[in-house]
Parts: structure tokens; C-alpha cells; sequence
């Protein structure tokens, strides 16, 4: 049940990681620019040894689905569905890393006002934390996960930099094309 699981989480992650990098080629082809390449390139990498580490320890123990293993499930499936629900809220701003560009605006969402990078503190940390409840994967989450949430919080200070400069840039294009458009 563990192993079917984790198998069903990874398709599902490789799903839609074929659609953000789909995205990603339509945002870029209309002139979006991404950036923070190298930590999104960390974050892929962390990403898949976490997975692959949860996996070999759940091989090694071959645990049984107990209470422990259903709340990491729950967090699994609500992580996911969250990340169905945020795929759905963002369309083709859906993508692995940061795209910008004039066509960036920011996301007027009760989601996006309500928490501040849902993607990370209500897909990814949970997602995480559930998939080594559910495999029983207490040396992945007290080694790999502290290394996990460095790089979360390095694409966490790139995004509120980045998001402060684009927003402040769209802006000031904005009101140079209405101040043109008055003139």
C-alpha cells in the first residue's frame, strides 16, 4: 500500500511537471524570462533524492500501513489536491520556476492574499512531510529535510525580490504608456 502510494504521487509529480515545462516554453516564447534557474535546478534535485531516500528507507523496513503511514497519506492527498486546485488557479502561469516579464501581474486570489507562497507552504513542506510519515522515513526527514527548507527558503527570498522588482517595473511601464496614451 506504501510503495503503490509513493508510485501513484510520483506519476501524478511527473504529470505536472511535463505541463509547468510546457508552460514554462509558451511563457518564454512570448518573451516571459525566468530566472533563479540554479535554484530551481536545486530544488528539482532535492526534490527527487528526498523521494528516491523515502523510497529506499520504506524498501529497507518494509513498514506496515499503520496510523503513522495513514496521516502521511492524508497529507499526501491534501497536498495534491491542493496543488490540483493551484494548477487550476494559475492556468498557464503554472510553471517549475520563476517567470517574468511584462506580462507578469500578480494573481488576485483569496489563496494568494491569504497565504504567502502557497506553492511551497501548502504543496510542497506538506507534501514532503507526508510522503516520509508514509513511508516511516525518519532519517530523510531529520537530514534531508532541513537541507530541503535552505533551498525553499532561497527561492522564497528570490521570489519576494524578484516580485517587488517586476511589480515596480510593470508598474512603471504602465504609467508610461497611460501618461503616452494621454499625451
Amino acid at each position: 500500500m506504501i510503495i503503490f502510494s509513493v508510485g501513484l504521487v510520483v506519476l501524478l509529480r511527473l504529470y505536472c511537471l511535463r505541463i509547468a515545462l510546457e508552460n514554462e516554453e509558451k511563457t518564454e516564447f512570448i518573451g516571459g524570462i525566468e530566472d533563479s534557474i540554479r535554484n530551481v535546478k536545486w530544488r528539482l534535485v532535492a526534490h527527487m533524492v528526498f523521494y528516491f531516500s523515502c523510497l529506499c528507507e520504506t524498501l529497507i523496513k518494509q513498514p506496515l500501513f499503520d496510523w503513522f503511514s495513514g496521516l502521511g497519506f492524508v497529507m499526501l492527498f491534501s497536498a495534491m489536491a491542493t496543488l490540483y486546485y493551484l494548477r487550476r488557479i494559475l492556468g498557464d502561469k503554472w510553471t517549475v520556476g520563476q517567470l517574468l516579464g511584462e506580462t507578469y501581474h500578480p494573481i488576485h486570489q483569496w489563496l494568494f492574499q491569504t497565504v504567502r507562497h502557497p506553492n511551497i507552504f501548502l504543496i510542497i513542506i506538506p507534501e514532503l512531510v507526508g510522503l516520509a510519515l508514509l513511508c516511516h522515513a525518519k532519517y530523510s526527514l531529520i537530514f534531508l529535510f532541513p537541507i530541503y527548507m535552505g533551498i525553499l527558503h532561497g527561492r522564497i527570498r528570490e521570489e519576494n525580490l524578484l516580485e517587488k522588482a517586476t511589480v515596480v517595473s510593470n508598474s512603471r511601464i504602465d504609467f508610461g504608456r497611460k501618461i503616452a496614451e494621454n499625451n
